[in-house]
């Protein structure tokens, strides 16, 4: 069990490959957990979409809904 708390969390992903690690957003910081080690904070306000081979990749839902076909690939 780890012991921090943490509040206004908004999105939470476990990694597709480690069932040891997750990342999660808490308010306007992205913070990732492996086994009971907790990484450093990075201030984003992008939304999760994937995490695995610790890497963290998100996106910013405001940007996509100004220009949804922008970068639409098939």
């Amino acid at each position: 069990m780890l012991e921090f708390e943490k509040k206004e969390c908004w999105a939470l992903k476990w990694s597709d490959d480690h069932p040891h690690q997750l990342c999660f957003m808490e308010k306007s910081k992205l913070t990732t957990v492996t086994n009971v080690t907790v990484g450093p904070q990075i201030a984003t306000e992008g939304y999760i979409c994937n995490f695995g081979n610790l890497k963290v990749t998100y996106c910013y839902l405001d940007d996509i809904m100004v220009s949804p076909d922008e970068n639409l690939k098939a």
